[in-house]
């Protein structure tokens, strides 16, 4: 089970046996459902699935993720299998409330997932008028540091931030059928957004960034607009409805602050 299809569960009022972790290597639940996981059983790491973990928790019911479609008549001959998909509109964007709509379907949960959209929808339009009285047409960028890596992200995985919020993205933005792409330093002072989302995992690469000129020059860093955000909910939590209210209730924080 991957992290976003035990979001979609959870979401719906399902309890679960057992769970995949945060990230490769960890033996965590991801940060942002360790809440509603406690007592619950760690399978590790589940993109290739671990079939020998998933063997020994005797589920009833497996909901993996649509990658592991190769995966699907192994995972069978352990339990009844259900692929959670994260569904994609014209333009590359994954659309939550379309994903749960149909895991809703499959588990004859439907009018639960209604419920939740419709929570969803009045909670996103309250923070959307928050944040627009706040700062207006201001742009908002969400970056991360990966091995040294500047990453741009799209609105691929984003849509809590530039539809659901309605934040304004900044320059040359990626297209969404790519989640990202690898910038240079020297190209941020031409996007120069107005506030910053950053994730990074290596606090020394963070600090080496802070001290370079270029950072130093973004009307986000002299303007205090920039926002340390977590792996956990801001990396794994983006498409699934519990992830994406908790982004809301941040973003919010963030900028009306």
């Amino acid at each position: 089970m991957f992290p976003a299809a035990t979001d979609y569960l959870l979401a719906l009022g399902i309890v679960l046996q057992a769970a995949s972790s945060n990230e490769e290597g960890s033996d965590q639940f991801p940060t942002y459902l360790s809440d509603q996981l406690q007592g619950k059983e760690n399978l590790g790491w589940q993109v290739d699935p671990n079939y020998e973990s998933i063997l020994a928790a005797e589920p009833d019911l497996i909901i993996g993720q649509d990658f592991m479609s190769d995966a699907y008549d192994s995972l069978s001959k352990i339990a009844p299998t259900l692929l959670a998909e994260k569904l994609q509109d014209e333009q590359g964007i994954i659309r939550m409330k379309t994903s749960l709509l149909h895991m809703g379907d499959m588990l004859g949960k439907t009018d639960q997932a209604k419920q939740v959209i419709e929570e969803y929808e009045k909670k996103a339009a309250e923070a959307r008028e928050k944040i627009k009285q706040s700062i207006g047409d201001e742009t908002v960028m969400f970056l991360r540091l990966s091995d040294k890596e500047v990453r741009y992200y799209s609105k691929r995985n984003y849509e809590v931030l530039y539809d659901d919020l309605g934040l304004t993205p900044p320059a040359s933005i990626p297209d969404p059928t790519d989640s990202m792409k690898v910038i240079s330093m020297e190209s941020l002072p031409s996007i120069n957004p107005d506030h910053i989302f950053l994730l990074s995992s290596d606090e020394n690469e963070t600090t080496e960034l802070q001290k370079t000129a270029v950072w130093k020059s973004l009307n986000a860093v002299k303007n205090n607009n920039v926002y340390i955000v977590e792996y956990g909910l801001w990396f794994q939590g983006p498409g699934g409805p519990i992830g994406q209210t908790k982004i809301i209730d941040e973003a919010v924080n963030f900028l009306t602050q």
